[in-house]
């Protein structure tokens, strides 16, 4: 049997040491994967081999923080930059993404929802989203539908303060929590036009099944 060791700390950076590390940004904007970094051994394995800087929501917090610090006081832990929602007509065109998935793949909890649920509670505007999305499915062009709508989507700058800041200090990868959440896709696809590596972690594999497709490959 193999006893597991503990990951050897690293002593405070020198900045010969600090550039010679890899650098890795961590996303978080749920108290979910909060609670995944500070109650397990991830912040100080990373810190043992990296320089890591973790962007959350809760780092206007006090107490988050400092759980942080004692989970790994190599860590350096920063606020989550100012992102905003897209606009409404590029909305319109990420809901059609998505019926014209559901047309083509039937999912049956989906489609279920859609009967029961979505198209009564849905305003006049999104229901006539349906008969364009029943007949792009029909020609089988929702690929090529999703790789336009990427291209839309990573254009429209959500997060300039983040954008500014990985250009300012870009890391050799950003691992993003939460890639179904409002916040950290805009994050993502700053990083992905700087040319930075990301990771994704699936937080519950149900989301999957619920929240539909990741546009950003």
């Amino acid at each position: 049997m193999v006893t597991p060791t503990q990951p050897s700390r690293v002593k405070p950076f020198r900045s010969g040491e600090a550039r010679a590390l890899p650098q890795v940004v961590i996303l978080s904007s749920s108290l979910l994967t909060d609670r995944i970094l500070i109650y397990n051994d991830l912040l100080p394995t990373l810190t043992a081999r990296a320089r890591v800087r973790i962007w959350a929501l809760s780092a206007t917090q006090p107490s988050f923080v400092q759980l942080c610090r004692a989970a790994s006081p190599e860590a350096e832990t920063e606020a989550f930059p100012e992102v905003r929602p897209f606009r409404e007509r590029i909305n319109l065109l990420r809901r059609l993404n998505e019926l014209v998935w559901d047309f083509r793949q039937q999912p049956p909890s989906r489609l279920s929802h859609l009967r029961h649920v979505r198209k009564k509670a849905r305003p006049l505007f999104w229901r006539l989203l349906i008969g364009p999305a029943r007949a792009l499915a029909a020609i089988n062009v929702e690929q090529q539908l999703e790789d336009w709508l990427e291209r839309r989507l990573l254009a429209y700058p959500r997060s300039p303060e983040a954008a500014e800041r990985l250009r300012r200090h870009p890391p050799d990868v950003l691992l993003t929590t939460g890639p179904h959440q409002f916040h950290q896709p805009a994050v993502a696809a700053a990083a992905r036009a700087l040319g930075i590596r990301a990771l994704a972690l699936i937080p519950a594999w149900d989301n999957l099944t619920t929240k539909n497709r990741m546009v950003f490959k």
